[in-house]
């Protein structure tokens, strides 16, 4: 199969060390680094769908993040950027989604009395995928 025919998607923002042990990492610097680590894990030039993960308002709200990631899209390292919220109540991020550059949103589905679960992989029951712009991803 060529690397066309597949939609590669990953998230910035947190390291994970185990079992939910995670390490927030929101700095211009450190989501650069870990695209490229990600590049070299996937072994792959770019990647489709760059997500900022669950991420407070605040760190956000840094317009020299969103300009190293847009710069990356132009590079043609990243084709789209996305957020990936936990509630369709976080109503910031969502109004500020295309100001910075978003394409797409993830809204994640959090089920009442269990822990969310790290994944490597997407699972359509626990995810609803909104888009809001007019050009197609691929």
């Amino acid at each position: 199969m060529d690397r066309k025919d597949w939609i590669i998607a990953t998230k910035f923002g947190h390291r994970f060390h185990r079992n939910f042990e995670q390490t927030d990492h929101w700095s211009l610097q450190e989501v650069m680094e870990q695209l490229e680590a990600s590049l070299q894990a996937l072994r792959t030039d770019y990647i489709d769908i760059y997500q900022f993960h669950s991420g407070s308002d605040e760190v956000f709200d840094q317009p020299e993040l969103w300009e190293g990631l847009n710069k990356q899209v132009e590079a043609g390292k990243l084709r789209d950027l996305g957020i990936s919220i936990g509630s369709n109540d976080n109503l910031y991020q969502t109004q500020r989604a295309t100001a910075v550059g978003a394409s797409l949103m993830i809204i994640r589905k959090r089920w009442r009395n269990r822990r969310p679960q790290a994944s490597r992989s997407w699972n359509p029951s626990r995810a609803k995928i909104t888009g809001f712009t007019r050009r197609n991803i691929s």
